[in-house]
């Protein structure tokens, strides 16, 4: 069920003191998530991404396990982010006056985690990432961009929607996550062929839906509602909203279509399509 929009409440949420608090409270559970899940990879046994060969636990070195514990942790909360930001977009896109200006628990929530998220990975996938300073020159330009622009919507009480469909993309990663989970947590067998198979069509089929189709529609209403209002939405909101955000998923768009190639390559690979030897630049990328 969807939760009711913010209507006596939408004076509180604009405190930058609440906001502050929340976002306290924010850091503190995910890191306390965080630590449970770093703490979960001294349990489970862990295996090699690209060969599925099981590790030894004592040479597991600390980007293997904070892997695994990003993996782990991301099981939880992607799939909760992708549900705030679907519904919560969904409630806002009824006029003009809701897409700019009006706030939700689900905008508001989505945002605050989101941006948490945001700022706490980006020094572990600075260990993760090491040894793929393109990806990690991506991921980070990523999270830096989206956690200003979602940071700033918190601020300004405005632009949720915007936030939200955007936000939306994040329905692709519950499938990527998985894959990386069985990856790298499960040994080799039919279990874990069957869920990377499955895992890597979601993946390909949910790109294209929620990403390559998502940020040019993005870019097309967010053009309609300019042109056709200008007033009431162009004329009511700052330069860097006006130029941040189109520009943001404008670059979103670029890095999906970067990353649709070997998301590709892997669903072929999964249904016998490409040999693994043409494939083996793809394993390093991803």
């Amino acid at each position: 069920m969807l939760l009711q929009p913010l209507m006596a409440e939408t004076n509180i949420l604009e405190s930058h003191g609440m906001l502050l608090l929340h976002g306290a409270l924010a850091v503190l559970a995910v890191l306390a998530a965080q630590g449970v899940c770093i703490l979960l990879s001294f349990k489970l046994n862990l295996y090699n991404k690209k060969t599925s060969v099981l590790l030894d636990q004592k040479d597991i070195a600390w980007s293997v396990r904070l892997d695994c514990a990003d993996d782990l942790f991301g099981q939880c909360f992607y799939p909760v982010i992708a549900y705030l930001a679907v519904s919560g977009s969904l409630q806002l896109s009824g006029d003009v006056n809701s897409r700019w200006f009006e706030v939700t628990t689900e905008s508001y929530v989505f945002q605050l985690l989101y941006v948490v998220r945001m700022v706490l990975h980006m020094p572990v996938q600075c260990i993760t990432l090491a040894d793929k300073p393109s990806l990690l020159a991506q991921m980070t330009a990523h999270h830096a961009l989206s956690a200003v622009c979602f940071g700033g919507s918190l601020v300004t009480g405005r632009m949720h929607f915007w936030a939200l469909l955007d936000g939306s993309c994040e329905v692709t990663t519950v499938a990527l996550n998985t894959l990386f989970l069985v990856q790298g947590c499960c040994p080799p067998g039919w279990f874990q062929r069957t869920t990377k198979l499955a895992s890597g069509i979601c993946l390909f089929f949910s790109f294209l839906v929620f990403r390559i189709a998502l940020f040019p529609a993005w870019l097309w209403y967010f053009y309609v509602d300019v042109t056709s209002e200008p007033e009431v939405t162009w004329e009511r909101v700052t330069w860097v909203e006006r130029l941040l955000y189109p520009s943001v998923t404008a670059g979103l768009f670029v890095l999906s279509c970067l990353w649709m190639i070997p998301i590709t390559k892997l669903v072929l690979r999964g249904i016998g399509l490409v040999k693994e030897r043409e494939d083996t630049k793809t394993e390093k990328e991803e």
